[in-house]
Formats: C-alpha cells, structure tokens, sequence
C-alpha cells in the first residue's frame, strides 16, 4: 500500500471513498470482460476503459487499480474501513481516525492545506496539482 506525503492526498481519497464511487459498476464489468474472453486471470485491463484510467488516471483511478481483483478487494475494504471511521468518529473529535494515523504515525504533513477549502471539481478546472502531479478532482 502507498503512503502519501501529503493529508490532502489522504482528504480526496478519502472522499472519493465515501462519495463518489461505484463498486458495483467494476464488479458487473468484471463479468462483462470475462464474457468477451478477458478477466480469466483475475484482471480486466483488455479494454478502453482500464487503458484511459492508466494513462491518465482521475478519480478513484489515482488511488486504487480498479482492474483487477488485487485492487477491486483493496479498495472494497478502505471503503469499508472508511465507513467504520465515519461511525466512530464521535470519539476522534469527528475527525476520521484514518487522518490521526496518517498525521500521527505515517508523517503526512499538512502542506498544501489551502487545498482543503477548494472543491474538486474547481480545483481540476484550474489544474490543481496534488501528489506526484496528479490534479486534483
């Protein structure tokens, strides 16, 4: 797993965790590459779909490979560590427990704090950058 520098890194994925993403939209397109003879080994990247989202990935794509099931059941259990965080956070001062550790035990800084108060959307239309020049959004 890839620890970010950053805790915005941490904020967009995240919120794109919670938010903004669709696993059954991956797992129903597991079964539809499967059918066209690609996704027998466990990955589906013989398609459009997964070449754009390597070339330039956005979205979930920046934080977690989609493509394969390696990566389908790493994001299927951040996101659900994700709501488990979210329910406790009553008792990390409703701040979500994935940014204490972050912060406290892996070093992420607060650089780039600015780009908290900026959505994604905005941020991606002025090109933002975050970690490793991904933009934000």
């Amino acid at each position: 797993m890839y620890n970010h520098k950053y805790l915005i890194t941490e904020w967009e994925k995240f919120i794109y965790l919670v938010f903004f993403s669709s696993e059954l939209e991956y797992f129903f397109g597991y079964f539809r590459y499967i059918a066209l003879g690609d996704g027998t080994d466990g990955n589906w990247y013989n398609n459009a779909e997964a070449v754009g989202h390597q070339l330039a990935p956005m979205g979930i794509h920046k934080y977690y490979d989609m493509y394969s099931w390696t990566g389908f059941s790493s994001y299927l259990t951040d996101r659900i560590l994700a709501f488990i965080y979210i329910l406790i956070s009553p008792f990390t001062l409703f701040i979500p427990l994935n940014f204490w550790i972050a912060w406290l035990f892996q070093g992420q800084t607060f650089d780039g704090w600015w780009k908290f108060f900026i959505p994604s959307c905005i941020g991606h239309f002025f090109r933002v950058k975050l970690e490793n020049d991904f933009l934000m959004g």
